[in-house]
Formats: structure tokens, C-alpha cells, sequence
């Protein structure tokens, strides 16, 4: 071959060379693009991980998943996600078997109760051993949030990563005074009995008439085993007393039931046993017992003074809408996540 056709050859080779290299090019620019468009759209996404086993979790999550959406996120339930959000949300109240989840670009472990088990059966801990438990379960961590103030403020200090307090709230959309005869009764428990419920057992056992609604009572004893959760407040507005009930462990650790807030928003009288954390928040507005004599001074009294017990709801109801509200909480929320953007 002599040099004119070498130099020929070589050319074309060259000329060959150029598209497959524009090819490539054009390839890595539309993978870049599709990863770019792809953050954009995710770069506000957030998946909730709740147990959906539980019917507590399930309302918890909904009514979360409501606040952030209205604060432009794209919200969606850990079970039916189909992509990696930004923010993962793991909503728990039981730390013995958690599973660890860290499939967000942060992961958030959010502690909105305490349920602690040992083969099925309600137990508690020293509170020193439950702080451990949940500076262990937190590792994998980047942010914790805790609805006990009480918990909050000791492990604040012992842990470097954030440590948010955000309270379990009402859903003010859901939980309002609406009044209904059909549903009306003088004294009203709502729960399921997954451990001995001492506030309701006591008024059945002393013949107060009582009406309970839950699951895994004794048979005859409940009159429905469910109330769903967007018709609760009928329930709540249309009683004359509402009964709170506490399990040990929450107690022990300082979370508040989220029947407080919900019966409360329904401008709802309660009686419940007593926890310091409701005594300073709602003061004298839900009066509570410590002992069974305590507690049916207070029935007889409060059932025959119906003007005693509207102002005392009024009061926590004023209370509740101001700060324990969804729109309350929302801003809880959006504060935390731009800290972390």
C-alpha cells in the first residue's frame, strides 16, 4: 500500500471514530439529564414506615403524610413506595424487634409512643434502660424525633446527631364538635383492651353506665369493636364524660395518648388517670385521679354538673387547637426539614 492510500485509510478510520465518540456523548448527556430531572422530581419526597398492623399507626401516619403534603411534599407510605425519597420517616413505638430502615437520603426515627412487649404481653423497663434502648435503636439514624418531652430532654443531651421534640397532635379537619343523639351516651371509653384497662373496669365494676367500644374485650362487654377514625368525633362530641386510660409504659416514659388531643378538639369532657405531662399542659382542664376513690368522686360529681364540665372541655379545647393541633404541628415538621436540606 503506498502513502496515498495509507493516508486515505487513516481518514476514514478517524471519520469513523467521530460518531461512535458523538454517540457516546449523546448517551452520557441523556443519562445525566434523566438523573437531573430524576432529582428534581424526588428532591422533595418522603416515605412514612409505619407498622400496618397497627390501627394507632395507621390514622398517625395519614394525618402526618396530610401536613407535609400540604407543605409540597410527595408523600407516600413506605409499603407502596416505588421509589428512594429524600426524607424516610420511620414511625415506631415498639423498639424490641425494630427492624432498621435507612433507604432515605436522611432517615428520620420518629418515636410516637411506647409499646413495649415480651411475648405478646405489655411490659416496662427502668426508664435508664429504655433510654439506652432507643440511643441503640437510633444508631442508624440521622435524625430522632420523640413525642415525649420527657424522654426528649434527657436524650437530647446524650446523643450528637438532632434530636427533635414534635408531640403527637389532632386533625382538627377530622376531630370537631358535631353532636349526634344517635351515638350519645353519659359515660364513653374508646380502646381496644391489649392490657387491663383500669379506668373503664373500675366504672363497670361499680354499675356507672358505660359505654366502651374496642377490640378484644371481653365477650358483651364492648358494644362495637371498632369505631373508624374519620367518624370518631361523633362519638366523642355526643358523650357526656370521656374516659383516658393509660398503659404503664407510657406512663413510665412520658407519651400522652392521642385520645387526649382528638376527644379534646371535640370540645369533649375527659377524666383520666393521672400523668404530670396532661396535668402541665392542660392544668385543671382534665381533672385525674390517682386513686379508684379519686376516681368515682369524680364521676358523681361531674355527672351531675354538665355546666362544670363544659367549661373545663372549653378550656382544653382552647388549649389543644392552639397547640396540638395539625397546623400546629406542621410547622414543627417544616422547620425540621429544612434544618436538614
Amino acid at each position: 500500500m503506498n502513502k496515498k492510500d495509507m493516508t486515505y485509510t487513516k481518514k476514514r478510520t478517524q471519520r469513523r471514530k467521530i460518531p461512535y465518540l458523538c454517540y457516546i456523548i449523546s448517551f452520557l448527556v441523556i443519562i445525566s439529564s434523566i438523573w437531573i430531572i430524576w432529582r428534581i422530581y424526588n428532591k422533595n419526597s418522603i416515605t412514612i414506615n409505619y407498622s400496618v398492623s397497627g390501627v394507632g399507626d395507621k390514622w398517625l401516619a395519614t394525618d402526618t403524610a396530610q401536613i407535609l403534603s400540604e407543605l409540597g411534599y410527595k408523600v407516600q407510605f413506605k409499603h407502596l413506595a416505588k421509589i428512594k425519597p429524600s426524607y424516610n420517616i420511620v414511625l415506631r413505638g415498639n423498639l424490641d424487634n425494630i427492624k432498621k430502615d435507612t433507604t432515605g437520603r436522611k432517615n428520620i426515627l420518629w418515636l410516637a409512643w411506647s409499646n413495649l412487649k415480651i411475648r405478646g404481653e405489655e411490659h416496662t423497663m427502668p426508664l435508664d434502660d429504655y433510654v439506652e434502648l432507643i440511643i441503640k435503636s437510633s444508631e442508624p439514624y440521622d435524625v430522632i424525633v420523640i413525642s415525649s418531652k420527657k424522654l426528649y430532654d434527657i436524650i437530647k443531651n446524650k446523643i450528637k446527631k438532632p434530636v427533635y421534640f414534635i408531640p403527637q397532635f389532632t386533625n382538627t379537619e377530622k376531630f370537631y364538635s358535631d353532636y349526634d343523639k344517635t351515638v350519645a351516651s353519659q359515660i364513653l371509653f374508646v380502646g381496644n383492651y391489649h392490657f387491663k384497662r383500669k379506668t373503664p373496669l373500675m366504672a363497670l365494676e361499680h354499675n356507672y353506665p358505660i359505654t366502651i367500644y374496642g377490640n378484644l374485650w371481653p365477650q358483651g362487654v364492648a358494644n362495637k369493636k371498632y369505631i373508624d377514625n374519620r367518624i370518631l368525633r361523633k362519638y366523642y362530641s355526643s358523650a357526656d364524660i370521656i374516659l383516658n386510660d393509660t398503659k404503664q409504659n407510657m406512663k413510665d416514659f412520658g407519651f400522652i395518648s392521642n385520645r387526649i388531643f382528638d376527644a379534646t378538639a371535640c370540645k369533649a369532657f375527659i377524666i383520666s388517670d393521672y400523668m404530670p405531662e396532661i396535668e402541665d399542659i392542660y392544668g385543671t382542664s382534665i381533672p385525674m385521679y390517682k386513686t379508684e376513690e379519686e376516681f368515682l368522686e369524680l364521676l358523681d360529681y361531674y355527672m351531675q354538673n354538665p355546666d362544670e364540665r363544659r367549661k373545663k372541655a372549653q378550656e382544653a379545647y382552647n388549649i389543644t387547637i392552639n397547640k396540638y393541633s395539625n397546623k400546629r404541628i406542621q410547622k414543627m415538621w417544616e422547620n425540621l426539614l429544612q434544618d436538614l436540606q
